[in-house]
């Protein structure tokens, strides 16, 4: 029952997603970008985790 369930429901996006291609660009571009500020966050709390760390090395932390 499940793998039916799956398969209707699969055919259900392909359906919409012919229906709606300029919802689907959209959506697939908007996604793009949110992947590029997730990855721009990681790198800025890593640069900020590294920066700490020397900090604490040197002796500096209050």
């Amino acid at each position: 029952m499940l793998h039916t369930v799956l398969r209707r429901r699969a055919g259900w996006r392909r359906e919409k997603a012919q229906a709606y291609p300029e919802a689907v660009e959209t959506a697939h571009a908007d996604f793009a970008t949110l992947q590029q500020r997730d990855r721009s966050l990681k790198q800025l709390l890593s640069a900020a985790r590294h920066l700490a760390a020397a900090i604490r090395e040197q002796g500096l932390s209050p």
